[in-house]
């Protein structure tokens, strides 16, 4: 799980072009070295593209600091795109709430 007991979100710096990803992997998705840094990320970011599942809506969220992931609200905020979120852990999954 890339949550750490401080429930911080936890990416990789790829150490030869700079690269931020989420999760953590063995290489560099840009350009493929294997030399990668694992750093905090930003726990808040804007909402991309949203759809709803069941209940809940699942959302692709740009992180401040770059990096894009996908993360849960409920279904009864009234979240659109644009809109901005904060990370909000919840039995390890990746949830986000409203940042008003």
């Amino acid at each position: 799980m890339p949550l750490n007991a401080q429930t911080q979100l936890r990416g990789a710096r790829c150490n030869e072009c700079g690269s931020l990803t989420f999760p953590v992997s063995c290489g560099c998705i840009v350009c493929g070295s294997v030399s990668q840094a694992t750093v905090d990320l930003s726990l808040s970011g804007t909402i991309e593209s949203r759809t709803l599942v069941g209940e809940r809506i699942v959302c692709e969220i740009v992180l401040d600091d770059g990096p894009r992931i996908m993360g849960w609200l409920s279904a009864a905020e009234p979240a659109a795109i644009g809109d901005r979120v904060k990370f909000a852990p919840c039995e390890n999954e990746l949830r986000f709430v409203l940042d008003v």
